[in-house]
């Protein structure tokens, strides 16, 4: 799980030292993209990145994550961050009379 909403995290362990797969173009796309400022540009060589990583498919994704939870009616504010993840900071419950 990336600690931080940038596809880099997901793709920078295939630089170079991966076991059994290495691609030079791959590995220049990468840094040029890690060292472009402009965020539209590096967000398509990312994705040029990935499209590359994709096609070769040096890994075969066998696990996704998931949440599954139940959602009280009076639960408001739950919001699943930029990663997936939920987000209780901003959550309240809806109080309905007494509680038993």
């Amino acid at each position: 799980m990336a600690n931080f909403p940038d596809p880099y995290h997901f793709l920078q362990p295939y630089i170079a030292d991966y076991p059994s797969w290495s691609d030079p173009a791959y590995d220049v796309k990468l840094g040029e993209a890690t060292a472009n400022t402009d965020s539209a540009v590096r967000m398509k060589e990312l994705a040029e990145c990935e499209a590359t990583l994709l096609r070769a498919m040096p890994i075969i994704p066998l696990y996704f994550d998931t949440w599954v939870y139940l959602e009280r009616p009076e639960l408001h504010g739950l919001h699943l961050n930029p990663l997936g993840v939920p987000s209780f900071k901003f959550a309240w419950l809806e109080q309905h009379g007494s509680l038993q």
